[in-house]
């Protein structure tokens, strides 16, 4: 497989210690929803972090905010690097994967469910 996390970028962080971690991923297979080839999604980073670095492979699972946009809430989550993902990739075998979809002009995915499995 191609490497899945194209990009990281952090924001300044703010006075109480937090910060924005924007990750830019190429899906490589979802299930549960259609997700686009390349999708970022955007978390509020405060006293923990999943340590997402380029050209890594992660299991990802996603949340849809009551605004639009997708994260993993944090380290609060199964996310985890792929090779760590051996037992969640074996609950996923038989069940039907989800389309990558082309690229649009936005990376947010549609919010069908709060909750998204993505190989990325």
């Amino acid at each position: 497989m191609k490497p899945s996390v194209l990009k990281v970028e952090n924001s300044p962080r703010n006075e109480d210690g937090s910060y924005l971690e924007t990750v830019h991923f190429k899906v490589t297979k979802a299930w549960k929803r259609d997700l686009e080839a390349n999708l970022t999604i955007t978390n509020k980073i405060q006293s923990c972090f999943n340590g997402f670095a380029e050209n890594e492979e992660w299991l990802v699972y996603l949340h849809t905010y009551q605004d639009g946009r997708v994260g993993t809430r944090c380290c609060c989550t199964r996310t985890t690097l792929l090779s760590k993902a051996i037992e969640d990739l074996k609950t996923f075998a038989d069940d039907p994967p989800a389309k990558i979809l082309r690229p649009r002009v936005s990376n947010q995915a549609a919010s069908q469910s709060s909750r998204t499995l993505a190989l990325i």
